[in-house]
């Protein structure tokens, strides 16, 4: 993804949360993780930037506190994939059974 890319990302991002956090410190806050996740991929070259992979690489440097807003969106993020995921077994155990003739 090139940068203005990330830059219009950011923006809608910062838009969508105008009303819970400043959208200058969100952006400026993702600003800062980007280049410290390129800094930890240059280190480690297999790191996959994948949201388990950015939560897990948060989490074990200790940097919940240094990144709070770019945290807690990947907690969101991982809360809401987990929600979909129950979401389709539900309806594909529901299926099932009323598939039967």
């Amino acid at each position: 993804m090139d940068q203005e890319a990330i830059e219009v990302r950011r923006v809608k991002l910062a838009a969508f949360f105008s009303s819970d956090l400043d959208q200058q410190d969100l952006i400026s806050g993702c600003q800062l993780f980007r280049h410290y996740i390129q800094q930890q991929q240059q280190q480690v070259p297999q790191l996959k930037p994948t949201t388990s992979e950015l939560y897990y690489v948060t989490k074990s440097d200790g940097l919940e506190s240094s990144f709070p807003n770019i945290f807690n969106i990947i907690i969101i993020i991982i809360i809401i994939i987990i929600i979909i995921i129950i979401i389709i077994i539900i309806v594909y155990l529901t299926l099932t059974p009323t598939n039967c003739s």
